[in-house]
């Protein structure tokens, strides 16, 4: 569906406010909708106790001239090398899946910027911006991506409990060999340090619950050998936790994918536009358009006992807010 039509206020002017502020600022403004959002979701009953968080880094497809400064590589089993990259945070876990934040990725060593950024901004600790929302994380579950010592640390300085899945490093690798040796199904790598982290993590290894990993003749011994086994960095206490729990509930990270896949491809609005400010608000747009439809969807089946997980579709609610853009787009001034 296009949203952007003709008649009302018309893609050209739209644009030229959009153009007026820079990627930042839209993050800024998205945030604070968001935050409006979510307390009338919460007035409503719903995401009370929105504890559990799901952080991951998705790309939308960049096939331009690859010195732009919001461009950067992919990973090379796709189509396509080059992407708008976003981090985003969303509550997993709970009724349904809500995205929090998504912050435009300029280069992946800013990353741990970035993650400090969307952690402090969300729980409503940063010391210099109202545009803030108050979730109380418990934990928060991120992909091998977000694997490195300056992550830990921004995680640690805002106080979040975490579990990283780990990368199959040589330390993690030599372990796994021990207790296939010892036929042992998970141990624990304590106190191991990452790049230039001060106070090492615990990494806790065990055979994984998913169905063994699909090989072909091209997989390597090695991936082969280490394919079953599954790993997390956390400062969390692997001997008194609930290891089976830990690694079960690592699981709901994939509210987070869910996201991604609904926003992309049912509400974002694809753009030719080469400028990041562009590309910030289209994405922050979708995620915006997504949590009008998970709200408006739990408010119905909670309002009028629907079974239906999903009573409205997205064209439901897309056609609902442009019909009420035109409505207001008439209004006198």
């Amino acid at each position: 569906m296009n949203i952007y039509e003709s008649r009302g206020t018309g893609a050209d002017n739209l644009y030229h406010y959009v153009r007026k502020r820079n990627a930042e600022e839209w993050f800024d403004r998205f945030l604070r909708v968001n935050a409006e959002l979510l307390e009338e979701a919460r007035s409503m009953g719903h995401f009370e106790n929105a504890s559990e968080v799901g952080l991951d880094t998705t790309g939308i497809p960049w096939f331009g001239d690859k010195s732009n400064n919001f461009v950067d590589g992919t990973k090379p089993s796709r189509n396509y090398a080059h992407s708008f990259h976003f981090t985003t945070i969303g509550v997993v876990g709970n009724e349904a899946s809500l995205s929090l934040a998504a912050h435009h990725l300029k280069n992946r060593t800013d990353q741990d910027r970035i993650l400090r950024t969307i952690l402090q901004r969300v729980k409503g600790i940063h010391y210099f911006s109202d545009d803030q929302l108050d979730v109380d994380i418990e934990r928060a579950y991120l992909d091998k991506g977000f694997y490195g010592g300056m992550h830990v640390t921004a995680l640690r300085e805002t106080d979040t409990e975490f579990l990283i899945k780990s990368r199959k490093v040589s330390a993690v690798k030599n372990v796994i060999d021990g207790l296939e040796e010892w036929d042992v199904d998970w141990g624990i790598l304590e106190d191991y340090e990452m790049g230039d982290l001060k106070q090492g993590a615990s990494i806790f290894i065990r055979s994984s619950e998913k169905r063994a990993p699909r090989y072909d003749e091209n997989t390597d011994e090695e991936d082969r050998k280490y394919g079953r086994w599954v790993a997390f960095v956390t400062d969390i206490d692997p001997v008194t936790a609930d290891r089976e729990k830990l690694a079960r509930e690592f699981r709901n990270r994939w509210g987070v994918e869910t996201q991604f896949r609904q926003f992309k491809h049912k509400f974002y609005a694809p753009t030719k536009s080469p400028k990041g400010r562009v590309r910030a608000f289209h994405f922050n747009l979708a995620q915006l358009f997504y949590n009008i439809w998970v709200v408006v969807n739990l408010e119905l089946r909670d309002r009028y006992g629907l079974v239906e997980r999903r009573p409205v579709t997205a064209d439901d609610v897309l056609h609902a807010i442009r019909d009420e853009a035109f409505e207001l787009d008439d209004l006198t001034e």
